[in-house]
């Protein structure tokens, strides 16, 4: 790739991947938007954070994912419920809209 190519190649947007336990799942009303106009419900997850990184491979403490909570589209969050273990990925690096989640195995504990 010559110097032309990678002033106009776009990169991929970083975004937060975190993986956890659902706490809390539950539906709540956006702010208005400044036109006063309202906005759709969402659908909510807190977690219990064990994991975080970004797509760039950074690797961040759990305790720095604060608030641990994450927003999206009730369809995407519906079959979420507490107790559940997932993986969130955002839509940006810092912020809390949800793009993707799946459910993944959580690790046992012996005893």
């Amino acid at each position: 790739m010559g110097i032309i190519d990678n002033l106009f190649r776009k990169n991929p947007p970083v975004v937060l991947i975190v993986e956890g336990v659902v706490l809390e799942a539950g539906v709540h009303q956006p702010y208005p938007s400044a036109a006063g106009k309202p906005l759709e419900e969402e659908r909510y997850l807190t977690l219990e954070v064990r994991a975080a990184c970004d797509t760039r491979g950074v690797v961040y403490p759990a305790s720095s994912v604060v608030p641990p909570e994450f927003t999206g589209l009730p369809a995407l969050l519906e079959p979420f419920e507490p107790g559940d273990a997932v993986r969130i990925t955002t839509t940006t690096a810092t912020g809390r809209q949800i793009r993707t989640l799946e459910r993944i195995a959580e690790e046992r504990k012996p005893g």
